[in-house]
């Protein structure tokens, strides 16, 4: 997590984040200060020949955002939400740069959108709360960048949003 919120009983520092329900029973987690805002209801556009978890876009702040629905991805559901909520997140997107021979890494903020089920909710974590990822039928393992613990002690794997919106969970067409 990125911001610390307060320190819990063992002295160690929270962090503030934002726990997101996804569907069929999957949660996961980004950090507090990555959910830039939430829209309810919003008007999707389908991008035709599209992969279902990642076939629309929605416009917000005269951005157009892309979608991601990780239900899709991480369990192949293709029934479309009647009214989508989407969570607005923001992560920092690195790219090399090459100047006379010289390379440095330059880091810039990209937005994108997630399709969730229901508000998310706030919690804080501690690293004392790390854990393994959940051990069932779903691969959190491309999407996560690590696991914390809830209050009930179910794994709640933390979003790579980096990651999630590069091409990499797009699969390759031959």
């Amino acid at each position: 997590m990125i911001e610390s919120a307060a320190q819990n009983q063992d002295g160690n520092p929270n962090s503030a984040a934002w726990v997101l329900v996804l569907g069929n029973g999957l949660r996961a987690a980004v950090s507090e200060i990555e959910m830039q805002h939430l829209l309810a209801a919003p008007k999707l556009f389908e991008i035709p020949g599209s992969p279902f978890h990642c076939r629309h876009v929605c416009i917000w702040n005269d951005k157009l955002l892309p979608v991601m629905n990780l239900n899709a991805w991480l369990m192949g559901c293709t029934e479309p939400q009647e009214k989508p909520l989407v969570g607005v997140v923001g992560y920092e997107r690195c790219t090399g740069v090459s100047v006379d021979g010289a390379h440095a890494l330059h880091t810039r903020v990209q937005l994108g959108g997630l399709l969730l089920r229901s508000m998310p909710t706030r919690v804080l974590v501690s690293e004392d709360q790390a854990c393994e990822l959940p051990d069932n039928d779903v691969d959190w393992r491309e999407i996560s960048i690590s696991c914390f613990a809830d209050e009930g002690n179910n794994a709640v794997p933390i979003l790579d949003l980096s990651r999630i919106f590069s091409n990499a969970l797009i699969p390759v067409i031959v």
